[in-house]
C-alpha cells in the first residue's frame, strides 16, 4: 500500500510538472510569434536604417534565446513518456464545451469564429480525459494563434463502433497561413517517429506537435494531419476508447 501511494503521488507530481512544460512552451510560442511580427513592421516602418539594424538585431537575438529554452523544453518533456494513464468515465463533449468556453473570448477580441460539433452518438467513454484534454488544448491554441482571419473549427466524430469500443475522431481546422510542402514533409517524418532530433529548433509549431504526439501515443491513438499552404490546416486524433 506505501509503495502504491508512493507512485500515485510521483505521477500527480509528473502531470504537474508536465502542465508547467506546456504553459512555459505556450508563452514562448506567442513570444515567437509576437516578435516575428516586429520584424514584419519594420518592413514597412519610417525607422532610420540604422534604428532597423540595431532593432533587428535585439530581435535575433530574442529569437535565439527563445530557440534555447524550446530546446531545454524538450528536453524535460522527454521525462513525461512514462506517466500513466488514468481510466476514468467522461464526456467527450463536456471536454470539448470546457476548451471552447477557455478560447471564446481570446476568438473573438481576434475577429475569429469558432465552431464546435459532437457527434450526438458518442457515449459516456473510459479514458484519460486530462490528457485527451491537454492534446486539445495544444492543437486549439495552435490553430487560434496562427489564424488571423476566418474561423477554428473543432469536431468530434464517431467513426467506428464494435465490441464494446468506440473510435472517435478528434479535429481541430483553421483557416490560418498553412504549411508549405517541405514543411510538411518534416512534419510527417517527425510524426512517424516520434523522435526529439526531428523537431526544427527554428519552429516552434513542431515543439507543440512532439508533446501533442507523446500525449496521443501514451492515449494509444493516432495523430495525423493535412494542410495547404495559405488556406489552413487540420489535425485530427484517432482514437478507440470503451464505452462505459
Amino acid at each position: 500500500m506505501h509503495n502504491y501511494r508512493r507512485m500515485k503521488i510521483e505521477d500527480s507530481l509528473k502531470h504537474c510538472e508536465f502542465n508547467r512544460v506546456l504553459v512555459t512552451q505556450d508563452k514562448t510560442s506567442i513570444l515567437s510569434h509576437e516578435l516575428i511580427g516586429f520584424e514584419d513592421m519594420l518592413e514597412d516602418s519610417t525607422m532610420l536604417p540604422i534604428q532597423k539594424e540595431q532593432a533587428k538585431k535585439i530581435i535575433d537575438a530574442s529569437l535565439q534565446l527563445q530557440r534555447l529554452l524550446n530546446e531545454q523544453l524538450v528536453s524535460r518533456a522527454m521525462n513525461f513518456c512514462e506517466i500513466s494513464i488514468e481510466n476514468k468515465s467522461f464526456l467527450i463533449s463536456t471536454l470539448v464545451k470546457r476548451f471552447y468556453d477557455r478560447i471564446y473570448k481570446a476568438a473573438i477580441n481576434r475577429g475569429l469564429s469558432i465552431f464546435i460539433y459532437v457527434d450526438p452518438d458518442l457515449p459516456a467513454l473510459l479514458g484519460d480525459e486530462r490528457l485527451l484534454g491537454q492534446a486539445l488544448d495544444i492543437l486549439g491554441y495552435n490553430a487560434l494563434r496562427l489564424t488571423k482571419q476566418g474561423s477554428v473549427s473543432i469536431s468530434v466524430q464517431l467513426l467506428n463502433n464494435q465490441n464494446g469500443y468506440v473510435q472517435l475522431g478528434l479535429e481541430v481546422k483553421d483557416t490560418g497561413t498553412g504549411m508549405p510542402m517541405y514543411r510538411q514533409n518534416e512534419l510527417w517524418a517527425f510524426l512517424a517517429t516520434v523522435d526529439v532530433t526531428k523537431i526544427s529548433k527554428d519552429n516552434t509549431i513542431n515543439l507543440d506537435l512532439f508533446i501533442c504526439a507523446h500525449l496521443v501515443k501514451l492515449l494509444q491513438g493516432e495523430l495525423e494531419f493535412e494542410s495547404k499552404f495559405g488556406k489552413g490546416s487540420q489535425f485530427l486524433i484517432k482514437l478507440w476508447l470503451k464505452r462505459v
